[in-house]
């Protein structure tokens, strides 16, 4: 049975990095998982997700979307 728990988590100082900062709280939560099983924290804090989290993970999707989209022309 799947627990749900509500929990802290850094957010956006602007009003257009929400997605980065919800993709950013996935991938340190699975991350967590993997190591820790059920046992694992779900609060997250500055630490988990910092600007230079959310900046490199920003180029990463941007790399993975042109990657994707192939050549244009």
């Amino acid at each position: 049975m799947l627990r749900v728990e509500e929990a802290a988590c850094p957010q956006q100082q602007n009003g257009y990095d929400c997605g980065m900062y919800v993709l950013a709280a996935a991938q340190r939560l699975c991350e967590r998982f993997q190591n820790k099983g059920k046992d694992m924290r779900f609060d997250l804090g500055a630490s988990d997700i910092s600007a230079a989290h959310i900046r490199s993970l920003r180029s990463q999707v941007k790399q993975l979307v042109y990657d994707r989209a192939g050549p244009q022309g």
